[in-house]
């Protein structure tokens, strides 16, 4: 029995017990200790996945303790570089320490689009405010500003005015763990998530879900409510999502492993890719998510390549069309007042599942302002025949959750 080596679960831990039910044993890496499904793992080390030094001396623990590793990989978290740190130490199958680097941080990640003639949005690294002012000159309001370092539009913040620049500058500055941000100019259009394995250089697509978010309601901060799919967008667009998925990742050097794109699509500039992560979406989106709308088991193809067996191409393919919705619970800020019974979601048509994104919600505890990520305190996943019903699902689900707030 082979074993495969989670290097952070991103709180996706749930398809642990699935991915034993395939015959692998199950090493994990995460800073998670506590999430659903973590205690099902055969090997458990509580530790930093995201910095390569914490995460290959916990790889090393395992093997010196006599863990045979087969393969590594991430399930739904950003750890392109320890991922590729433990294989190169361990002489398993990964992509190359650069093209981890590249897939993780922002800068380089430009770069290449830049020099593979990737279509994507204009920018700037900006390592002082005295040089913002200066490159600012070169773009159009609004702009954005991103921390280097971060996901989850951690510190992202839109700018519409020069007297704006000045807060923005702090406020991203202040999530990044280095000196330098980026500056884009602002996209207006839909966003999209892609998500594939490349296999020897293709690309074998298993989704585009149609992210939401609700731009101005907490402008100029990027929270993105939740996944749609499948996407409402044509087949044409559909294609070239592909297509510019695929290109991305190849200036990036991805010719193997998963592939997770984030892209906007403007009617009047085409297709752009944002981001790409060497890595499967989530939490729970390549692990259970797609697997709902369409049937295609990214995540089992992953752990053969890595584990170096036979890829079975037939879990890459679409077996059917469902509707599938994740949306987070996002509250207004203060003090939690009442909080309704959760047990009785499970009875409402479409649900599949309800997790707080961290404690459990109680009378009492405060709740801050939403500024970065999918926010919220919870997310809820709803499923039905069609989008449009997967929607009607949802929002009803939604509606049954009432957890008031209000000044303390």
């Amino acid at each position: 029995m082979k074993t495969i080596l989670l290097c952070g679960n991103g709180l996706s831990g749930e398809v642990i017990a699935t991915i034993k039910s395939w015959g692998y044993r199950v090493a994990l890496i995460s800073e998670f200790p506590l999430d659903v499904g973590t205690s099902d793992a055969d090997f458990f080390i509580e530790a930093n996945s995201k910095d390569p030094e914490a995460a290959l001396c916990a790889a090393r623990h395992f093997v010196e303790s006599g863990v045979e590793i087969n393969g590594v990989i991430s399930l739904c978290w950003d750890t392109a570089i320890s991922v590729a740190t433990i294989a190169t130490e361990l002489g398993l199958n990964s992509i190359a320490i650069t093209s981890a680097f590249k897939a993780t941080n922002k800068d380089l990640r430009s770069d290449a689009f830049t020099k593979h003639g990737v279509p994507s949005p204009k920018y700037a690294v900006i390592n002082s405010y005295k040089q913002l002012l200066q490159k600012i000159q070169n773009f159009e309001f609004p702009v954005v500003l991103k921390p280097i370092d971060q996901s989850s539009s951690k510190g992202v913040i839109r700018v519409d005015a020069i007297g704006s620049l000045g807060f923005a500058y702090e406020h991203c500055k202040s999530f990044s763990g280095r000196k330098d941000i980026i500056l884009n100019e602002y996209v207006v259009g839909s966003e999209h998530s892609t998500e594939g394995l490349m296999v020897d250089g293709d690309f074998y697509m298993t989704a585009i879900s149609d992210r939401v978010f609700h731009y101005e309601k907490y402008h100029p901060f990027f929270v993105e409510v939740g996944d749609v799919m499948p996407t409402s967008l044509p087949e044409d667009v559909q294609r070239k999502l592909y297509e510019i998925t695929r290109e991305a990742a190849l200036s990036l050097g991805l010719t193997s492993g998963v592939v997770k794109g984030d892209l906007i699509y403007s009617a009047r500039k085409g297709v752009k890719v944002l981001e790409i992560a060497a890595r499967l979406g989530g939490p729970r989106f390549g692990t259970e998510m797609v697997p709902l709308s369409n049937g295609t088991n990214i995540l089992q193809a992953a752990i053969q390549q890595a584990v170096g067996d036979e890829v079975n191409m037939d879990l890459l393919l679409p077996k059917f069309s469902r509707g599938m919705v994740n949306r987070s619970i996002i509250l207004d800020s203060g003090v939690v007042l009442s909080i309704s019974d959760m047990s009785s979601l499970k009875k409402c048509e479409g649900f599949y599942s309800f997790k707080w994104w961290g404690d459990e919600v109680k009378v009492g505890d405060e709740i801050p302002m939403i500024q970065y990520g999918s926010g919220g305190v919870a997310y809820i996943i709803a499923v039905g025949s069609t989008r449009t019903k997967a929607i009607e699902n949802a929002d009803r689900i939604e509606r049954s959750i009432k957890i008031n707030t209000g000044p303390r």
